[in-house]
């Protein structure tokens, strides 16, 4: 039997990677944030993958199945949320190819002209 203090480091580096993948996670969605949400709670409190899965794919299909009803029985439509507008609106990334313009050097011996 392996002692929990030697695969401990072996789970952290699990968890570092699965960690990757929320990024891919439509937080907008309240189901999809809900279900992720709890997911990533649960694992590291209760000490397994299995029951933050269980918890994840369970409120997933719980609150679709309340949002289901909800939209038929009383056309109540299920909330969603935009990204915010300085994300739309971002500046693009510069490419890395791309050459940073050099500054201009400054000689020692020129004056600095000052406008009044």
């Amino acid at each position: 039997s392996i002692p929990p203090w030697a695969s401990g480091s072996a789970l952290i580096l699990a968890g570092a990677c699965m960690c990757k993948s929320l990024l891919k996670v439509n937080w907008y969605d309240p189901v999809d944030g809900a279900a992720a949400m709890l997911t990533l709670i649960v694992m590291p409190l209760t000490y397994s993958i299995a029951y933050g899965l269980i918890a994840g794919l369970g409120t997933y299909i719980i609150c679709h199945s309340v949002f289901f009803v909800m939209e038929k029985v009383f056309k109540i439509e299920k909330p969603t949320f935009g990204p915010p507008e300085e994300m739309e609106e971002a500046t693009p990334v510069k490419e890395v190819d791309e050459p940073e313009p050099e500054p201009e050097p400054v000689k020692v011996g020129d004056e600095v002209e000052e406008e009044a």
